[in-house]
């Protein structure tokens, strides 16, 4: 999945807010954040009901891509992603300061 922003920001923080009816679901135990400056991070995230949070320094990015998604082995085959939430700034370009 892929969440285009329309223009450069500078994000810093994700939350991830997984499916969490245990034992009926299953859940990621791995995912890859790749971003629109050529980098990528691999993200562990635990069983949990609590959103997932990663937080890392400013990236200057257009997008992020969710990918390669690794299910656990836990013997639910039903993982789900309800939300995403990117925090970060818009970037004023051709903006005076004094």
């Amino acid at each position: 999945m892929t969440v285009e922003f329309g223009r450069e920001v500078e994000i810093d923080k994700i939350l991830l807010y997984t499916r969490a009816d245990f034992p009926h679901d299953n859940w990621w135990r791995q995912v890859t954040l790749t971003f629109s400056d050529g980098t990528s991070l691999e993200w562990e995230l635990e069983k949990s009901t609590l959103p997932h949070t990663l937080t890392f320094p400013p990236k200057r990015v257009t997008w992020v891509r969710l990918e390669k998604l690794i299910k656990a082995d836990d013997p639910s085959p039903f993982p789900a992603l309800s939300q995403i939430e990117i925090y970060g700034k818009d970037i004023l370009k051709d903006a005076m300061f004094a």
